[in-house]
């Protein structure tokens, strides 16, 4: 990914490196950075290592952004809410996703963030807000069936079960058999957590 965006890159001010987020010595330099995002990631971070990495490298007023989506519900089927849920995060490793996700990381990412601790005092950053929302999209059927396919733990799934049968494709054709349309109302449950370093602020890492 880094390869594709320096090559496609049409900024000169802008440069991608590549990173770890509780270390990023060598990459960033301290006070250097006025905005800190991560987009379906933060729920893999260490944070005992990671508030304190932030701290080091946002200048002092800079901000930080860190989301991520839960499991996805089809507008006008709440019906089918229950068999998403059996599907996504349940315990038949033949049957369901859930056994196939990599823990805890998924588990933080399904109870949405709550899990994530305050930064202590002493990092200096003002207290994190939390917000919720709802991302929408609407997609074709099949394009329904390409988003499940991109779920890790699919890929794990037929590592495990080589001889088995796609277990995206059972589980979209049951979710889509009672309808008629070609499109469908695909529905997120977004987290957002939002922070900023105090203005007086003074790195301790």
């Amino acid at each position: 990914m880094v390869q594709t965006a320096s090559a496609n890159n049409l900024h000169p001010r802008y440069t991608f490196k590549q990173g770890n987020a509780d270390n990023l010595s060598g990459v960033i330099d301290d006070s250097s950075v006025d905005l800190v995002i991560a987009a379906q990631a933060c729920h893999w971070f260490d944070y005992d290592k990671v508030w304190g990495e932030m701290s080091r490298i946002l200048r002092p007023g800079g901000s930080l952004a860190f989301w991520v989506y839960g499991e996805f519900r089809l507008g006008g089927y709440p019906e089918l809410d229950g068999a998403i849920e059996k599907f996504m995060q349940g315990v038949d490793p033949t049957t369901s996703l859930g056994p196939h996700f990599q823990r805890p990381g998924r588990t933080i990412l399904e109870r949405l963030l709550v899990d994530v601790p305050e930064p202590g005092a002493e990092m200096g950053f003002e207290k994190l807000g939390r917000e919720r929302m709802v991302m929408h999209k609407t997609m074709t059927w099949d394009a329904l069936l390409d988003y499940l396919r991109t779920a890790s733990a699919v890929h794990a799934f037929h590592e495990r079960y080589p001889d088995a049968e796609d277990i995206t494709l059972r589980f979209w054709e049951r979710l889509k058999e009672n309808s008629d349309t070609e499109l469908v109302d695909v529905h997120w449950p977004l987290s957002l957590l939002l922070t900023r370093r105090k203005h007086n602020a003074h790195n301790t890492a």
